[in-house]
């Protein structure tokens, strides 16, 4: 299991350890025994392969890929990218509810994977939370319905661990941090759109919220992604060229 341990907050991201795989990442299609229609399960291209340690911080770019994500292609790229989303493949059970027939099946033939539609039901909760979270004239039911949606994301897939720890000085600290980079995404996201820790901005070209660490240097940005700011770019260009 990866993520024991939160190595701490670093500037305007939180700095985890989690895993990948060098082999990279394939998206397989398999029905289940149990199952009466296949399931898309995001794999290493290496059955085989071990996991390797990464370590890398959960800044706002991360969060806002990953609720981004609308397809299968998005949740490839995004594992190539960031790493595999969680490594105890039970984890994405709670949801299919599959039989345990159906577990040691899925266990034998992949060993490891994650289930793609788990994936992209939690990027578009986020989206959902988000949308609700950047609405001016939001009321108290909608944040409520904001925090409920990140409580249940989180039970969802297990993904957080406290624990107290005593140390040489006498004292006793908590430490709570989540096992996999899913886990992660969700307490950053929570982060940024709690109270003065980070704001949500509008896309200059797509209109879509998207959320920005308030401690990040340089001026505000303007889009969500660098596809929306060259899209942005080129049409200046060409009406500049049209006068």
């Amino acid at each position: 299991m990866v993520n024991r341990n939160v190595i701490g907050y670093s500037g305007p991201a939180l700095a985890l350890e989690w895993a990948t795989f060098r082999s990279g990442f394939d998206i397989k299609t398999a029905t289940l025994p149990g199952q009466l229609s296949p399931s898309r399960w995001l794999v290493p291209t290496e059955l085989g392969a071990a996991p390797v340690p990464l370590t890398r911080e959960i800044d706002d770019d991360v969060v806002n890929r990953f609720a981004a994500m609308t397809s299968d292609d998005d949740v490839r790229r995004f594992a190539h990218r960031f790493g595999f989303l969680w490594l105890d493949y039970a984890m994405t059970f709670n949801r299919t509810r599959i039989s345990k027939r159906a577990e040691r099946w899925l266990f034998e033939n992949f060993r490891i994977a994650n289930d793609v539609d788990l994936i992209l039901d939690h990027a578009a909760d986020m989206r959902t939370a988000l949308a609700l979270a950047s609405n001016p004239a939001r009321t108290p039911d909608d944040a409520a319905s904001v925090a409920v949606t990140v409580g249940n994301a989180l039970l969802d897939v297990g993904n957080l661990y406290v624990s107290l720890h005593s140390h040489s000085d006498g004292t006793l600290r908590q430490h709570f941090g989540p096992r996999s980079l899913l886990g992660g995404i969700w307490i950053r996201f929570a982060n940024l759109i709690a109270d003065q820790a980070g704001a949500i901005h509008i896309c200059a070209k797509c209109s879509s919220p998207f959320v920005v660490a308030s401690k990040a240097r340089g001026n505000p940005r303007q889009w969500c992604s660098n596809a929306c700011k060259q899209a942005q770019k080129r049409e200046r260009s060409k009406h500049v060229d049209h006068k």
